[in-house]
């Protein structure tokens, strides 16, 4: 039985280890079905990660800006820019 090459960590393995892909020519994706899970796991946590710190970033720029939107309002009411 012909082995292919991961494309991910280099080990020959058999057509049964890698996930099929009709897109390509040989119909299979070019990583083991081992390495392809990894590289899931580590997207998913990264992009859990990564969404949570940009919303909580996202919500402290929007204070700060709120904050000085405030200041620089109270300052142009109360006549104190001019």
């Amino acid at each position: 039985m012909a082995k292919i090459t991961c494309t991910k960590c280099g080990i020959p393995k058999t057509r049964k280890e890698f996930y099929s892909n009709k897109r390509t020519r040989s119909g299979l994706r070019s990583e083991c079905k081992e390495c392809s899970k990894g590289m899931t796991r580590d997207y998913r946590n990264g992009k859990k990660q990564k969404t949570v710190l940009d919303v909580l970033k996202e919500i402290r720029d929007l204070l700060k800006e709120m904050k000085n939107a405030n200041v620089v309002n109270f300052v142009h009411r109360s006549g104190f820019d001019k």
